[in-house]
């Protein structure tokens, strides 16, 4: 018997002939391969067969991969029709391509006869590797290539009895437009599922993602900055620089770089944006209420239905501890020298007034609440000494009236003399 190509229509009488498509398996790294034979041409065979499967890493030529060869006997042919469950191990795809070898030896067959040309398998085999991945690939009978035939049988099939050119010479145009006129939905775009066995989408994914140690992309442009990789960043990227910044949440339209880290529910709509709330009035909203104003003023949560354990503050004791904080004029490192800002370090507040989560920040609140405080007891200082005030007022009111009744007493008696 010789070598033949897989297409019935351009087989001569008496050979057989043969076509397969292989699905990926659910689990394990099996995967199920259906194939046809023929003998003569237009005969479908109907008998016990023996199958020889070797995997190849090359269309001619190359070597073998995995567990090959694998040997299948006793296998059913009906109609033509024989399924078989090939396992080729968990090493032979690595997403390189492969191409698939068969041998068959039938009743009356003295050994084995290969078939060919080998198959090149179509992507469905590599999701052995992704459990919870379903992948609705387009074949490559809807993309032209140099060689005869195709990945999807049913489609070779249907294409090369109408043009037998696709099986003997070359896969080209002409029979792609075939293919996608004569195979249904074979042609559609890629779509995989993750989570979902019927995806709707290019990337249709149902629960969480979870990235480690590389890049989430969203790159509306391509190449640049995610091509550095390895930083743990999500990224939504129209830009086109290069640069890499540390993890975190980066949007960059027109390599105008920014970093945002993130943790908990963000939300945006209508050019507004909610930490752990949905937003509806403000540009920056708090899930606890603190929000910016369209004004650009950041308006504290400060409710009273907000707060618990109030104790009164001393506004005395207040005031002079501010008396003793150490109040400077300074610039921030990340300034220039020229630009100052008045007021006391973080360190210095905290000792005096033991506010707020850190001793590196100061909310504030906090400032202003001690500031107010400090006013009060300012006050309070102010209507005692103006107290003090109006009684000695009194007290030389009061002197000065006695000082003159005197003064009266004396004048008269110096009067009589």
């Amino acid at each position: 018997m010789n070598v033949k190509r897989t297409s019935v229509a351009v087989l001569s009488a008496g050979l057989w002939t043969w076509a397969g498509a292989a699905y990926g398996a659910p689990v394990g790294t099996a995967f199920t391969y259906q194939g046809h034979l023929e003998r003569p041409v237009g005969t479908p065979v109907t008998d016990t067969c023996s199958f020889q499967f070797n995997l190849w890493d090359a269309a001619t030529g190359g070597a073998t991969q995995g567990n090959s060869p694998q040997i299948i006997g006793g296998v059913q042919v009906n109609n033509g029709v024989f399924t078989v469950e090939i396992d080729f191990g968990k090493d032979a795809f690595n997403g390189v391509g492969r191409w698939l070898e068969t041998s068959v030896q039938c009743t009356p067959d003295a050994g084995f006869e290969l078939q060919a040309p080998r198959m090149k398998l179509t992507p469905a085999p590599y999701a052995l590797g992704l459990p919870g991945v379903v992948a609705k690939v387009a074949s490559d009978c809807c993309s032209v290539h140099g060689t005869a035939g195709c990945g999807d049988f049913s489609c070779q099939f249907n294409v090369c009895n109408a043009d037998p050119f696709c099986c003997s010479s070359s896969w080209d145009s002409i029979c792609v437009g075939e293919a996608q006129s004569m195979c249904g939905t074979l042609c559609e775009a890629m779509l995989v599922g993750v989570g979902t066995a019927t995806p709707t989408a290019q990337l249709h994914v149902v629960g969480n993602i979870r990235g480690e140690g590389g890049d989430f992309m969203l790159n509306g442009r391509g190449g640049g900055y995610g091509n550095n990789g390895g930083a743990g960043r999500a990224m939504v990227d129209t830009g086109d620089g290069s640069e890499v910044t540390p993890g975190g949440l980066v949007i960059n339209f027109g390599n105008d770089f920014g970093v945002v880290h993130i943790a908990g529910k963000v939300l945006f709509s209508d050019s507004m944006v909610g930490i752990g709330v949905d937003p509806t009035s403000h540009p920056l909203e708090m899930a606890s209420g603190a929000h910016c104003t369209s004004g650009g003023v950041w308006t504290d949560a400060s409710s009273r239905a907000f707060k618990e354990n109030f104790a009164a503050a001393d506004g005395r004791e207040i005031l002079e501890k501010v008396a003793s904080l150490p109040i400077a004029t300074w610039n921030y490192k990340t300034e220039e020298d020229s630009i100052r800002h008045v007021g006391p370090v973080a360190e210095d507040f905290h000792a005096l007034f033991a506010t707020g989560q850190d001793q590196k920040f100061l909310a504030a609140l906090d400032t202003a609440g001690v500031a107010l405080a400090a006013i009060q007891g300012l006050h309070q200082l102010l209507e005692e000494k103006d107290c003090l005030i109006r009684d000695l007022d009194a007290q030389n009111r009061n002197l000065e009236e006695r000082l003159s009744v005197i003064e009266r007493g004396l004048n008269t008696k110096e009067g009589g003399r």
